[in-house]
């Protein structure tokens, strides 16, 4: 078949199933299960099913996205400034807020200025489609151009009830179906207000709410303690270790020593890291190139999800463990010279060297057959001189992290390479105190797992909640 005989029968194809999209997501079976399953709620229980458009106030500022202001000047104070990572389904994450200048707010992004109950949907990138409810008392607050704020008739649709919707799955299949853009994924506003919504009565949609929201309090409680528990790493870490770090100082100009110096960003000079630094030298310490060991770099490797040999990449590691719940695979067949001698071995060291620079991840029995990406260090001690356990949760820590943070290159992305990573200062306490204190950090570690496992169950039992009792109201 030549091109344009090709080209006429593409066209007539995309014109009998009446859209301009041919991509497999855009006709993803489930998408359809999921009209379908609306469709026989709203006919079993006498549900509205109605556009989001329909929802959404009169006026041309109450679907609409803001901006970044130029060269992302962000400020230390001023008007509360949401951006996407900010959005979370269990609420808004102000922990990394930014802030703008006033005159922007009531100025070029007047048109997203925040209300209270606004709803705020994230629209791009790899977290799009999560709906979070702006709430009273925050103050006045502006959005990015990858936040949308939904601004809805409070007597037709509760805003909270919205947002639970919106991150269920009858609003994920939507958004899902709706996405474009391959790499960079976003939604239009055009789709967002097509999106379908079960809309029961002001009393359904407040029994909904209340019952999801104690699950989700129960899940908040369990977070809060996470965030305890990881917050309080460093410090159980140098307890244990009988490290005291240095004041850190809160203004210094670098300006005379940076004119002389072949290195110019502040961190190279910051008299913290050196303070840091020095303080590591005079313990019991010596570089990791003085230990007996290998480091090798990862290969890039074109993974799959069904071939044979399991492929770790940078999203794998977490502080000192592997996560492999969501794993790749690389064939045999194509890749046996490349990965040959990419095998792990049970007291590998994993080293993200690009991206969360220095991140490690301690390798336990049961990895022997997996192999590692290109954006991975693999670190190997030749010898025992120091316990493979330690030495990750030392590097884990803020001893390590400083190092990392000051031998780091680049700019708009971070890298470490080899050489960089031999030049780094180890305490090494005597062996039994080095097993003491990798025992204890492990157990912080497993029980933040722990933990975390039922964090993700809570939300699993709100979100199987909320579905139920729309098939029930």
């Amino acid at each position: 078949m030549n091109q344009q005989k090709a080209d006429i029968q593409t066209k007539t194809t995309i014109q009998s199933i009446g859209h301009d999209r041919i991509d497999y997501q855009f006709y993803d079976p489930q998408f359809f299960k999921t009209i379908d399953k609306l469709k026989e709620i709203s006919n079993n229980q006498d549900i509205e099913l109605i556009s989001l458009k329909e929802l959404v106030v009169e006026g041309r500022n109450s679907l609409t996205g803001g901006a970044t202001p130029l060269g992302a000047a962000y400020l230390t104070d001023g008007i509360l400034f949401i951006r996407v990572q900010n959005v979370r389904r269990t609420g808004l994450e102000l922990s990394d807020a930014v802030y703008i200048a006033k005159q922007m707010h009531e100025g070029e992004l007047k048109r997203s200025q925040l209300l209270p109950n606004d709803v705020l949907l994230t629209i791009t990138g790899v977290t799009y489609g999560i709906a979070s409810v702006f709430p009273n008392g925050i103050g006045p607050a502006n959005i990015n151009q990858h936040v949308v704020k939904i601004r809805v008739k409070q007597n037709e649709i509760l805003p909270d009830y919205l947002a639970l919707y919106l991150n269920s799955e009858f609003g994920r299949s939507q958004t899902d179906r709706n996405v474009t853009g391959g790499s960079r994924p976003a939604l239009d506003y055009t789709s967002i207000r097509g999106l379908q919504i079960l809309r029961p009565e002001i009393s359904g949609q407040e029994r909904i709410v209340k019952a999801v929201k104690e699950i989700r309090q129960e899940a908040a409680e369990i977070k809060q303690h996470i965030e305890q528990l990881e917050s309080s790493y460093d410090k159980i870490f140098l307890d244990k270790l009988g490290f005291r770090l240095p004041e850190e100082p809160k203004v210094k100009n670098f300006l005379t020593q940076l004119q002389e110096e072949d290195r110019f960003e502040v961190k190279w000079h910051y008299p913290f890291y050196e303070d840091v630094i020095n303080r590591i030298k005079v313990s019991n310490s010596r570089k990791i190139e003085s230990y007996n060991h290998e480091l090798k770099y990862g290969a890039s490797l074109c993974a799959d999800y069904v071939s044979e040999t399991p492929f770790l990449r940078i999203e794998n590691l977490k502080r000192n463990y592997i996560d492999a719940s969501d794993l790749q695979y690389v064939p045999n067949s194509v890749y046996r010279n490349e990965i040959n001698n990419l095998y792990l071995q049970k007291d590998d060291i994993l080293i993200a060297r690009s991206g969360s620079v220095g991140l490690c991840s301690y390798v336990p029995e049961g990895f022997e057959n997996y192999v590692y990406g290109s954006y991975i260090i693999r670190l190997r001690l030749l010898d025992k001189h120091i316990l493979p356990e330690y030495l990750s949760v030392y590097l884990n820590s803020i001893l390590g992290k400083l190092q990392f943070d000051k031998q780091k290159t680049g700019s708009s992305q971070f890298n470490i390479n080899i050489s960089q990573i031999r030049d780094l200062w180890i305490i090494e306490p005597d062996g039994i105190l080095q097993y003491n204190i990798a025992k204890d950090m492990f157990d912080l570690v497993n029980e933040v797992n722990s933990l975390k496992t039922q964090y993700n169950k809570k939300l699993k039992q709100a979100d199987t909640l909320f579905i139920n009792m729309l098939q029930e109201a």
